[in-house]
């Protein structure tokens, strides 16, 4: 599998990149995963990804440019899984994206996750969603450090693909939750409080 995780700076796309690889790890310890990371303008995304690995037992490998993810999906081809910590950056994120699709023939599937904080502003989290209109899915993060407002949860409902998992950065593996009805109407419901 190739997994992608894309959002704004500090919405937590690597901490849920991690979580990702943790949940493949568990559930098929001999899969072969390589975290791969792009973001190499972003001060600490490396030290992170990098502490991550170590966790994990899971090796890192740091790309610059473009031409060097389309070198790695060539010869990693279908023997690993890459899971891939984006830029930030649109440019950067967008010319890494078309690499990733021109080589997707010597690729497995690619997965675009697409990581929403929930204390972003509703204005962030619109720009986000036309800068990746093709997610695959939607991951609220960072639940444990502000709840989600009920202005995010509409524009999501409208314009997501839909929400794949819950997550809050206290715990690597018990921090991901794929969410239940019940558990995205407690969501729901928490949003309301203090709303008219």
């Amino acid at each position: 599998r190739v997994v992608v995780t894309l959002g704004p700076s500090g919405s937590g796309k690597t901490t849920f990149l991690a979580q990702l690889a943790a949940r493949a790890k568990m559930a098929s310890p001999d899969e072969k995963i390589t975290f791969v990371n792009a973001d190499s303008s972003k001060m600490g995304a490396t030290e992170q990804l990098r502490a991550y690995g170590r966790i994990l037992d899971v090796p890192v490998i740091d790309i610059e440019q473009a031409t060097e993810l389309a070198q790695l999906s060539k010869n990693s081809g279908r023997r690993m899984s890459l899971f891939i910590d984006m830029p930030s950056s649109l440019v950067e994120c967008s010319a890494l994206m078309m690499v990733l699709e021109e080589n997707a023939v010597n690729l497995p599937p690619i997965l675009r996750y697409g990581a929403i904080a929930s204390n972003l502003s509703v204005e962030t989290i619109e720009r986000m969603m036309d800068r990746y209109p093709r997610l695959d899915a939607l991951a609220l993060t960072k639940l444990d450090e502000a709840p989600v407002s009920l202005m995010t949860l509409s524009l999501l409902s409208l314009r997501g693909p839909g929400i794949a998992y819950l997550a809050s950065t206290a715990h690597l593996v018990k921090g991901l939750i794929e969410p239940d009805l019940a558990m995205l109407e407690d969501v729901i419901h928490s949003s309301l409080i203090g709303s008219s």
